[in-house]
Parts: C-alpha cells; sequence; structure tokens
C-alpha cells in the first residue's frame, strides 16, 4: 500500500489542489510516453540530476504522498488513479526506487 500512495509524488503534485494550481497544467501523459523527460524528471526526483523546470514538483512530492491527494477534487482523483496505473506499468523498477526514497521501510 505504501509504493501504490508513492506512485510518483510529482505525479500526484499534477493532480493536487489548492497552491499547485500550475501543476494541474502538466500533461501526465506527455511526461510519461516521452522517456527523455521522464528521464529527467525522476534524475531530478532522485537527486540525480538538475531539476529546472521539475523543480516545483520536487518540492510538493512529500507533502502530496503524506496527505494522499486528500485535497484534491473527484476529477483530480480520476487523474490521479489513472495517473498512478500508467506510471507503475510504464516504468515500474523507477516506481519502487521512488518509494524506497521518499519512503523507506523502517528497520
Amino acid at each position: 500500500m505504501r509504493v501504490l500512495l508513492l506512485c510518483l509524488g510529482c505525479l500526484l503534485a499534477i493532480v493536487a489542489a489548492g497552491d499547485y494550481d500550475e501543476l494541474l497544467q502538466t500533461d501526465t501523459e506527455v511526461l510519461l510516453k516521452d522517456e527523455s523527460k521522464w528521464k529527467t524528471l525522476f534524475n531530478c526526483l532522485m537527486g540525480r540530476g538538475p531539476c529546472e523546470v521539475y523543480e516545483d514538483i520536487k518540492d510538493t512530492l512529500p507533502k502530496l504522498v503524506l496527505s494522499k491527494c486528500g485535497e484534491c477534487t473527484p476529477e483530480q482523483k480520476k487523474k490521479f488513479e489513472k495517473t498512478m496505473q500508467q506510471f507503475l506499468e510504464r516504468y515500474p523498477e523507477d516506481f519502487i526506487a521512488l518509494s524506497n526514497k521518499y519512503f523507506p521501510k523502517p528497520e
């Protein structure tokens, strides 16, 4: 369940409400389909490369994941669920890596 909640914090940021209006304009399907964009975002989130246009996503990731999209509208939650499924299907190894980085298992 913990892993499912992460489902790429950056993609959660895209559907979040409130202070994240700019992120709502991000096309998650483009991010997931364009491997170059995805690698840039993934490296940013993992601390392996510059973030540039993805800095806002990286900054909001922990809060959004912990809230479980709690401030999302029903429409945003629907987009969130669809995005999570696409992310898990396309990049399962990246999904696990991000889950381990942001939500490590307690020892």
